[in-house]
């Protein structure tokens, strides 16, 4: 079950749902990080970038499948998908 970054609604209703079959089956439910998810077991430096619409992205990067910084939330300086030229959100 992937735990973010997403959508807050829609995590929660997954979570909940996943959560919920678990409980009922007596069986684990074990959450990941989506950008660990998309990054995946790959082996050197991975930028693992997740559209968050609004001309915004998530971010995180990995190298050897350990992670050098958390999640991080970037706005597009441009909005021009061609040209990733990108500044970090306002919090």
């Amino acid at each position: 079950m992937t735990v973010g970054p997403g959508s807050f609604t829609g995590l929660r209703v997954g979570l909940s749902f996943a959560k919920g079959l678990a409980v009922a089956l007596s069986i684990p439910c074990v959450g990941i990080n989506t950008l660990e998810a998309l990054a995946g077991a790959t082996g050197g430096f991975v930028a693992a970038v997740l559209d968050a619409k609004m001309a915004q992205v998530y971010l995180q990067v990995f190298d050897g499948g350990v992670s050098l910084m958390a999640p991080t939330p970037w706005r597009s300086a441009w909005r021009r998908p061609d040209w990733p030229n990108c500044t970090p959100a306002a919090p």
